[in-house]
């Protein structure tokens, strides 16, 4: 069978996921399900507007060097860490990038990636569980019978929306957890997956947490050539 037909179970789940989000859009109807779209998207917005603050905080903490130790080994053997034969052709650019921009190579930008990661899903959550407490005011306004099907297909369409957007999360999440922990199983089921392995290496979360380099000019960057990341 062709390689751009491969079907593994991670689409299934994926489809699942997908597909419970629609339904529940359904359910929901399109008053309610544009509130929950909308205040998701703008939980991601206060995220990613709030996250470098969490991250400031992380990197005094003890998180940050614990992170960074293990991550130590896999920056130094980038083509033997667990997980990472499978990486999105952007962030394999960054971290090489990274190599050279940030003092301690990879090690440091991996930590910092995953520092980012972390910060943004908390920012996301409490900014979720915030906008919740409003969506419990609409929901009476959701209920009422006179919106009708147009209703439950236009929650339809915004939970399909949904969907792809914790599709994202999740599996930015599984990015992030695999350099820590080896999981070759995942890895091989996400590599044999069809619309998983597209989402999984075009995850647009993931470009929204890439660390920026903190050089300045009067600390310019090595010129001497150094060792890329092969993932």
């Amino acid at each position: 069978m062709p390689s751009s037909f491969l079907f593994s179970w991670t689409d299934v789940v994926l489809v699942v996921l997908i597909g419970i989000f629609a339904f529940a859009g359904w359910k929901s109807g399109f008053v309610k399900m544009s509130f929950r779209l909308l205040s998701f998207l703008a939980a991601i917005v206060l995220a990613w507007l709030f996250y470098p603050t969490v991250t400031a905080f992380l990197r005094t903490t003890p998180l940050y060097d614990t992170l960074f130790s293990a991550l130590g080994g896999a920056a130094a053997d980038p083509a033997a860490a667990p997980g990472t034969a499978l990486t999105p052709d952007f962030l394999l650019d960054a971290m090489n990038q990274g190599i050279q921009t940030f003092e301690n190579g990879a090690a440091e930008y991996l930590t910092l990636l995953l520092i980012n990661i972390l910060s943004f899903l908390l920012v996301l959550i409490a900014a979720k569980l915030i906008l919740i407490l409003v969506g419990r005011i609409l929901h009476l306004f959701a209920s009422l019978p006179v919106i009708g099907f147009f209703n439950r297909l236009a929650g339809l369409v915004l939970g399909l929306l949904e969907g792809f957007l914790v599709a994202c999360i999740l599996l930015a999440l599984i990015w992030g957890i695999t350099p820590l922990r080896e999981n070759t199983y995942l890895a091989y089921a996400i590599e044999q997956s069809s619309a998983t392995k597209i989402l999984y290496l075009n995850n647009p979360l993931l470009r929204l947490v890439l660390p920026q380099s903190e050089q300045t000019d009067d600390n310019p960057p090595p010129t001497q050539t150094q060792e890329t990341v092969e993932l």
